[in-house]
């Protein structure tokens, strides 16, 4: 079976739709008054800077990936 993976900018951008959303929700939802309300800039702000921080975690995570798996291939080869 095929595995099916995302492309880069539609997992970010599905990144982004869903911490706006857990932001939005809790500062809806939440139990503290002064952050009721609501404000659309500052909520996709924070999104985007939080997305922003997962890009960087994902691109240090795939190149660590990236020189492992060669560090193994190159092992391999000298066997």
């Amino acid at each position: 079976m095929k595995k099916h993976t995302l492309r880069p900018w539609r997992r970010y951008a599905l990144v982004f739709v869903c911490l706006l959303a857990l932001i939005g929700a809790l500062c809806r939802f939440g139990p503290w008054e002064e952050y009721k309300d609501g404000n659309l800039l500052v909520h996709s702000a924070l999104a985007a800077c939080l997305t922003a921080v997962c890009f960087a975690v994902d691109y240090v995570w795939r190149k660590a990936m990236r020189l492992r798996n060669k560090k193994n291939e190159n092992l391999n080869n000298n066997d």
